[in-house]
């Protein structure tokens, strides 16, 4: 069986988020065939999700986020070193 590999050494220069970018769609689809598996099931309506609703979900992440810090990044962590005003 051929399985995408999540083998970084080939994407040694790829970093942060272009390195999730390349290795997401991998894992992703490595899962998928790992789930394949098994046999076939119904998934629990409960368990599911439109894609309007998603999509909705992560546009109001994303416009939360407008206003924060960015905790990653190292201007934020150089802001914390100052002192209080």
């Amino acid at each position: 069986m051929n399985r995408p590999t999540l083998d970084a050494q080939s994407d040694k220069s790829l970093e942060g988020l272009d390195l999730i970018n390349q290795l997401l769609p991998r894992g992703l689809a490595s899962l998928a065939g790992w789930q394949t598996r098994w046999s076939e099931y119904e998934i629990d309506p409960t368990l599911s999700l439109s894609e309007e609703r998603a999509r909705e979900v992560l546009q109001e992440l994303t416009s939360r986020l407008e206003e924060n810090y960015p905790f990653f990044h190292p201007d934020y962590a150089g802001q914390m070193l100052k002192p209080p005003h």
